[in-house]
């Protein structure tokens, strides 16, 4: 309901499923629309603290993503689960 009647909106963030991917849908005026799934609640502890950010390049018209954790970068490599 919230892509396929609202040409301006070009790009969704969604969770509460697990896992992590992105797909493309269209909207009714044949526009792509991006979605992105960042959901980690089933990893250790509740997430592994992990954070998606985002960085917009309007110049280059791009956008980037990533996913961390400072709490995995702290913690040695034979006690993460």
């Amino acid at each position: 309901k919230l892509i396929r009647n609202h040409d301006q909106v070009f790009l969704t963030f969604n969770g509460h499923h697990h896992g992590a991917t992105t797909w493309t849908r269209t909207n009714d005026a044949g526009h792509p629309v991006y979605q992105v799934l960042m959901d980690y609640q089933m990893a250790y502890m509740g997430g592994n603290g992990y954070m998606g950010m985002v960085d917009f390049d309007l110049p280059g018209n791009k956008i980037y993503q990533t996913s961390f954790s400072p709490w995995v970068m702290t913690k040695a490599k034979d006690t993460l689960v």
